[in-house]
């Protein structure tokens, strides 16, 4: 199989809708520098699992909606100071992807096509740029990024409650992480948050995530249902199924990629 010269996520964009996974619980803090940092601690799952992801992507007008759906498993270990997740995608639905895979690792992630030889290595940047991505599950929010409170603001939330919502800035120190110039939180009383923004350096909305759905999921409260917007493309995300397991440690090796019978 031939690879576009940039990215092969222009043959599988989908798949980075995996982004929002464990991103997606949060509990109130009284400072920002405090919040930021049980951010991270909730959106890194603490024990390895497996989940359903189905994707609905918009479509022309002409067309119903296309669904994916992937098959989702984490790897967690503990290292030094923090946990490390490595997290492996592979598609079920529909007929024309399945088998494809995508590994999320360290600070880079890896595609493979059953056609081909052998996995392609993605940048960060290229992760999280891509229109349906929501964001690196390789950032450290409180190591990587400044945070500002902005105030308050009462929105209306995906799930089509009115909600009074603290309001927070983070952007990436420099040279410490490969993300948008700036993402806004809106976070309600009880520490979840229902809608991020991100902007480009030039302070331009290029992409907005809303939470629809929250669910007490392996010991956490986390998004089990959102709605990401850039442009003109937009999906839903519903995750489903999930489970504590512990995979072979050979399936979030790029190398092992190809050998993951399924």
């Amino acid at each position: 199989m031939t690879f576009p010269s940039k990215s092969p996520l222009g043959l599988f964009p989908s798949l980075l809708a995996l982004l929002a996974i464990w991103a997606s619980s949060l509990f109130a803090g009284t400072d920002s520098s405090g919040l930021v940092a049980r951010i991270d601690r909730i959106r890194i799952p603490s024990q390895s699992s497996v989940s359903t992801l189905e994707i609905r992507h918009s479509a022309k007008p002409s067309q119903p909606p296309e669904t994916s759906t992937f098959k989702v498993y984490s790897w967690v270990s503990q290292e030094p100071g923090r946990k490390k997740i490595s997290t492996l995608m592979i598609c079920s639905a529909p007929p024309k992807d399945v088998g494809k895979r995508i590994l999320f690792q360290d600070e880079a992630c890896w595609f493979f096509d059953p056609h081909a030889k052998r996995p392609v290595r993605i940048s960060a940047a290229q992760m999280w740029s891509q229109p349906m991505a929501f964001d690196s599950p390789n950032w450290r929010l409180g190591e990587d990024f400044s945070a500002t409170p902005a105030g308050g603001e009462a929105i209306l939330c995906g799930d089509g409650v009115t909600r009074t919502c603290s309001v927070i800035d983070l952007v990436p120190i420099a040279g410490a992480a490969s993300a948008p110039a700036r993402m806004r939180y809106w976070l309600d009383d009880s520490g979840r948050y229902w809608k991020v923004e991100h902007y480009t350096a030039s302070g331009r909305l290029f992409k907005t995530i809303d939470n629809i759905r929250y669910e007490r999921v392996l010991e956490a409260e986390r998004a089990v249902g959102m709605r990401i917007r850039s442009g003109s493309e937009s999906a839903e995300a519903t995750i489903s199924g999930v489970a504590a397991r512990t995979s072979p440690r050979e399936w979030f090796e790029p190398d092992g990629l190809p050998l993951i019978a399924q």
